[in-house]
């Protein structure tokens, strides 16, 4: 087992609605409804320069995992009329950065015999901030096994394998993540198998999604786990039901997916105070 791959590095931008031209502050709304003044630096600057010249919003939380998108508070001037929809101009680097796992392949549903306890990992808590998958994907370092409650790190995945029935089911904490199903018979655990793909996609559409679709014509694309494909499937269905033969050239789901890690990051750096603020993106 090595060390950790993580790929594809994003910087998070966060909207905000300012008067052009002028310092300006900012209210952030947090979840227990205080409000915080912001300082809001218009110089632009790219992340690594913004991170060292201000203590970036939300970096004094790192080195902790984000949930979703939607933990990343969104900030609005406190002036009335303020237009709803951001453009680039209104972009400020926070925080927080974002990077993929590498690609993993589910290869099915697999029965073990009782399995040691070596090769066994705990879910962690973590699993309910980033989903089992990555959780276990962080844990074994390499392919890995995960069901609602554990994760298999094996050295060789047929090894210990038995020809039995063996049920996936999604996860009861992130819907788009499919695990193996605990039984009573746990026994002999049943454990959703991923493998992490080495070899590389000529991506059409590469966006900040996490499956994959393809058609006869070797089009891929990444899209939305939780939309529906050509089949009017979500992907954690068609795997459930199974892959459907691909029908006319329509895109259609595969067994391939990746994880975003969305975690609050802070740089070591000596700052002349102690105020958070957001620093305007560099074009």
């Amino acid at each position: 087992m090595g060390s950790v791959r993580l790929s594809g590095g994003l910087l998070f931008l966060l909207s905000i609605l300012y008067p052009h031209g002028h310092y300006a502050s900012v209210f952030a709304r947090k979840e227990n409804d205080e409000l915080r003044d912001l300082h809001v630096e218009q110089t632009r600057r790219t992340w690594d320069n913004a991170s060292q010249s201000c203590n970036l919003f939300g970096s004094d939380k790192a080195p902790s995992y984000v949930a979703s998108d939607q933990d990343i508070t969104f900030f609005r001037h406190n002036r009335p009329k303020a237009t709803i929809t951001p453009s680039p101009e209104d972009l400020y680097w926070i925080g927080a950065t974002s990077t993929f796992t590498p690609w993993f392949e589910l290869l099915g549903c697999h029965v073990y015999m009782p399995i040691d306890n070596g090769y066994i990992r705990t879910l962690t808590s973590l699993s309910m901030v980033i989903g089992p998958v990555a959780d276990c994907y962080l844990q074994c370092k390499s392919h890995f096994g995960v069901n609602d409650t554990h994760c298999f790190c094996p050295e060789k995945m047929e090894k210990g394998f038995l020809n039995r029935t063996c049920r996936l089911t999604t996860s009861s904490v992130f819907q788009s993540d499919v695990i193996g199903t605990n039984t009573v018979e746990s026994y002999y655990p049943q454990i959703a198998m991923y493998k992490i793909y080495y070899g590389s996609f000529d991506i059409k559409e590469n966006s900040l999604d996490e499956c994959l679709r393809i058609n006869t014509s070797d089009d891929v694309r990444t899209y939305p786990c939780d939309t529906a494909d050509s089949t009017g499937r979500t992907w954690t269905t068609a795997i459930i039901e199974g892959l459907s033969s691909n029908n006319g050239g329509s895109l259609q789901w595969t067994s391939f997916l990746r994880r975003r890690i969305i975690r609050w990051t802070q740089r070591t750096t000596i700052f002349s105070n102690g105020s958070a603020c957001v620093s305007m993106k560099k074009i």
